[in-house]
């Protein structure tokens, strides 16, 4: 007779049900396109993520896991010094969490508050090298302060470890036409743009180029394709209006 298996203790069982695979109706949801299947797959994550901090909170309610997740729900609330508070406490009682530097980091920068952001994001950089977000947000705080050059080192360091990642292209090529790299700038424009079409912000940023190129006839096109675009409000996503207005 087979021997029965014995239940783990609780706190073990509850991390696995976190390991379980998606069930088949997440599965096909996310094999779909289209706005339906992309609301239903925001309700359902949404509800089984409050699910696993309920269940957090119960196994382990003064947690460092609970506390970034606390920094998170703030942070989407737009609540930065909220955000900034959790990840404090975070830190203070297990400072060597993977990505907590990063994330107080973030939030510091947001508030503006770069030189200490600055030293957090250079604390996980020194464990994670290949965290390109970090990179970028060192990026920002070097292009709030007009360091255009030194910015472009450090967008470029993330474009490295992500390359397709279009806010940091659309920083780079801002911190080109910031120090005249003008053609590298029209480049990776020209990249962006070939993906996201749509976007009015990226479209200003060509004719900026081409002007600076002297081809004033393409930035001329650039310009009305921005100014129709804003006209009509067809901005998809992408890279958005810019991160900073360089």
């Amino acid at each position: 007779m087979a021997s029965k298996r014995r239940a783990a203790p609780a706190p073990f069982s509850e991390a696995a049900t976190l390991m379980e695979p998606p069930d088949p109706p997440l599965t096909a949801l996310r094999a779909r396109r289209g706005e339906n299947a992309l609301f239903l797959l925001h309700k359902l994550y949404r509800e089984r993520a409050d699910d696993f901090t309920a269940r957090l909170e119960r196994v382990a309610p003064h947690s460092t896991r609970l506390l970034q997740i606390r920094g998170l729900n703030a942070e989407y609330a737009d609540d930065f010094k909220q955000a900034e508070t959790h990840y404090r406490q975070a830190l203070a009682g297990a400072p060597e969490t993977p990505g907590l530097h990063f994330s107080l980091g973030h939030v510091l920068r947001q508030l503006g508050q770069d030189d200490e952001a600055d030293s957090h994001l250079a604390n996980e950089v020194e464990k994670d090298g290949s965290h390109y977000l970090v990179w970028f947000e060192r990026g920002l705080i070097r292009a709030r302060r007009g360091e255009d050059s030194e910015a472009a080192v450090y967008f470029e360091r993330a474009l490295a470890v992500q390359p397709d990642f279009e806010p940091v292209e659309v920083e780079l090529a801002k911190s080109f036409l910031q120090t005249t790299r003008y053609a590298e700038a029209l480049k990776l424009l020209q990249r962006v743009a070939a993906r996201s079409p749509g976007h009015p912000s990226v479209h200003f940023l060509l004719a900026r180029a081409y002007k600076a190129l002297g081809r004033q006839a393409l930035a001329s096109r650039e310009l009305e394709t921005h100014r129709t675009l804003l006209q009509k409000g067809k901005v998809q996503s992408g890279p958005g209006p810019g991160l900073l207005p360089r």
